[in-house]
């Protein structure tokens, strides 16, 4: 699927959802596709695909710098707190403006993470239970003073 869609420019939405065997291999693959200079992708849709630490750091250095703008992981139970801390720095250096990271495993430092992404403008966190009420608080004091400064 990947090599069909290097060098393409008229794709704009790719939805990946559900499916569980995304390898390595695949996300190298499809980090190709988003590095690619004709690539046009803008919304890219990885929810229900068990991503894993080592796969989600594979995509996150290839969205860097990229077109995508719309960005859905939610479900994806295997990144660990350390892999969305690692995933969430990446995508500090996006111009992402879209998030969905419903049902994960975000904690506070993730929370804070998600601060450094100055394009963000809608955000989902729902059902990310491992953040505090204090995570919360400090979130929202952080993100006044983004909208402040």
């Amino acid at each position: 699927m990947c090599d069909g869609l290097l060098g393409n420019s008229t794709i704009s939405s790719l939805c990946l959802d559900n499916n569980r065997n995304i390898t390595s291999t695949g996300c190298h693959a499809l980090s190709a596709v988003i590095r690619d200079p004709n690539c046009n992708l803008k919304k890219i849709s990885l929810n229900w695909t068990g991503l894993t630490d080592e796969r989600s750091n594979i995509l996150g250095a290839a969205l860097s710098g990229s077109s995508v703008k719309v960005l859905h992981l939610s479900h994806n139970e295997s990144i660990s707190r350390r892999g969305w801390h690692t995933l969430l720095n990446h995508l500090a250096r996006t111009s992402i403006i879209s998030l969905n990271l419903r049902s994960n495993k975000i904690d506070n430092g993730g929370l804070a993470a998600l601060a450094n992404i100055g394009t963000l403008k809608t955000l989902i966190l729902s059902r990310n239970e491992s953040i505090t009420p204090e995570g919360w608080r400090h979130s929202s004091t952080r993100y006044k003073e983004l909208d402040s400064g």
